[in-house]
């Protein structure tokens, strides 16, 4: 039953403060309330310190929520470059249930609910999926008549099949085959059912095509003759799977008569045995102790030989090792995936083992790994991912890798400097995300990520978190900030309070804001090329008389 009023300002403070504190937990819902209207509320019942003078008075009321400034014209759809804690601020189910009860929503308008999701290749973290993806859903590779649909990037491939099928009311009982396309003729079959959207690299605005069976039991894809596409004889065809579905091929599982040797090798391929002969160590003849553990696993010197120029001079040259070879820095889950690699060039690269499978390639020198490794690093990075992605680079000076990384965190710099792998990068990298003048990132993000970053510095360093600890772990990243052009009131509430800039520097960028020619160096007062206009949006209650702030 619903409240009939709201409960007194202290009240109302006390239980949404509360309910602020709810860590992100994969699959909860939470919701999108503007910015002015929620930062009207807190000054309604006091809930930062500057407006207790304020708390409950009626000219502070906020009224019904109003999130309109946040949607275009359909009134229904998000506009993008929206931004958290600038554009819209984020409230847990139970939160946003309670404000709802007590203040209403305005006329005509609905929640704006989100799922949380697990992202990040490497860094794994829960976030708010605000901005969902969509896909253009085609019935035939023939038609350019798209239905335009949207899908969390943690759905399944067999999600979209699924939706594909009821969009187009295909039956069930019809096999059908997805493919992505990447040009007008160009396409790329969806194989893994069970592949999230995100692990299958599907992006904003992508084609995907259903394809459905001939009646003679052909593809339209085999017959025609104006398409190129990438795919194998092993393309994946959905269809519900049925007992009546598995049929008796009528083979028999060969017996060894007595008197005769029993033949694993038989019908097998060269690669076959090869992997059969290292998962059962048939013949092997060295001894690997791997990992911290030092789990054994055992190898072909001949093979490894022949496949790595390190391994050669390790197993057969002058300076070869003892059978028992002891590899501390490599997880044993990571060496046994490469020993596959190197038996039958098979591999799958994930955000779990992909930087273990890249690290082991360059200390062997198998180029060939190392190449699919930094192809799916560059290919399936997000924002997330992006500042991890751009470290790993550094480190392993990939040159061309390192630009993609700094060129995707650019474009999505409110994201991207708000991602858990922004901790995990060096000094130098900071440095040279922070002074990029097209970083698309408000100020505020700028200047949170670096608070960020200094606590964590502090810590993995040993130092105290005070001020000074800051700025000295820092350095240079904070005269790139640009300071002058943080809002006013910002810049007084949240990064005087931090102490990380020197009296005479506050006191330069408070005299720059009332006289412009004032010289504010060593901060950048001129915007960054990158950086996303936003319109002004004035809140519905900025013609009341509000006192001072």
């Amino acid at each position: 039953m619903a409240e009939v009023g709201p409960p007194d300002y202290e009240t109302q403070k006390l239980e949404i403060e509360y309910l602020m504190k709810q860590t992100l937990e994969k699959g909860d819902t939470w919701y999108l309330v503007d910015i002015w209207w929620f930062k009207q509320w807190k000054m309604f019942v006091g809930f930062e310190s500057w407006d207790i003078d304020q708390a409950g008075e009626d000219r502070a009321n906020p009224g019904p929520i109003d999130h309109s400034s946040l949607l275009k014209e359909d009134n229904k759809t998000l506009k993008e470059h929206l931004v958290d804690d600038l554009d819209y601020y984020l409230l847990p189910a139970e939160a946003w249930s309670k404000l709802v009860a007590w203040y209403g929503t305005a006329v005509g308008q609905e929640a704006i609910s989100r799922k949380v999701i697990e992202v990040g290749m490497f860094v794994k973290h829960c976030k708010v999926e605000v901005y969902l993806l969509e896909l253009k859903l085609c019935e035939n590779f023939e038609s350019n008549t798209f239905v335009n649909k949207f899908f969390s990037r943690t759905d399944t491939i067999d999600n979209l099949h699924k939706e594909m099928r009821r969009t187009f009311d295909i039956p069930d009982e019809k096999a059908v085959r997805l493919w992505n396309r990447y040009m007008s003729s160009t396409y790329e079959p969806l194989n893994k059912p069970d592949n999230t959207l995100q692990d299958a690299g599907l992006y904003h605005g992508q084609v995907i095509v259903i394809e459905q069976i001939n009646e003679d039991g052909s593809w339209p894809r085999q017959v025609t003759s104006k398409s190129s596409f990438n795919s194998s004889d092993d393309t994946y065809v959905f269809m519900p799977c049925t007992t009546s579905d598995k049929k008796d091929t009528g083979k028999t599982t060969r017996q060894t008569e007595p008197g005769f040797i029993q033949s694993w090798q038989r019908g097998k391929s060269i690669t076959e045995c090869l992997k059969y002969s290292l998962q059962k160590e048939v013949h092997t003849d060295v001894v690997f102790k791997v990992g911290q553990s030092q789990k054994n696993m055992q190898a072909h010197k001949l093979i490894l030989s022949l496949r790595s120029c390190v391994f050669e001079a390790m197993l057969k040259g002058p300076m070869a090792e003892q059978d028992n070879i002891v590899i501390p820095d490599v997880e044993p889950a990571i060496f046994e995936e490469f020993l596959q690699y190197l038996y039958t060039d098979e591999v799958t690269p994930t955000g779990d083992n992909v930087i273990g499978l890249l690290y082991v390639s360059k200390k062997y020198d198998v180029s060939t790994l190392e190449q699919q490794c930094l192809t799916y690093l560059s290919s399936s990075m997000t924002s997330d991912d992006a500042c991890f992605v751009m470290e790993q680079a550094h480190l392993y000076d990939e040159i061309q890798l390192m630009e993609k990384s700094l060129n995707c965190i650019l474009e999505n710099g409110d994201a991207a400097l708000k991602s858990a792998g922004l901790i995990s990068l060096c000094h130098e990298c900071l440095v040279k995300i922070a002074k990029e003048d097209n970083l698309k990132a408000d100020e505020k993000s700028v200047f949170e990520a670096a608070m960020i970053w200094s606590e964590s510095a502090c810590r993995k360093q040993n130092k105290d978190l005070s001020p000074e600890s800051r700025r000295e772990v820092l350095g240079d990243v904070i005269s790139h900030v640009r300071y002058p052009l943080l809002d006013q009131e910002y810049f007084v509430r949240n990064v005087v309070p931090m102490k990380v800039l020197t009296t005479s520097e506050e006191s330069k960028i408070l005299q720059y804001w009332v006289c412009p020619d004032v010289n504010v160096s060593p901060f950048n007062p001129r915007k960054r090329t990158g950086g996303i206009e936003r319109e002004h949006y004035v809140p519905p209650w900025s013609k009341k008389p509000r006192g001072n702030r």
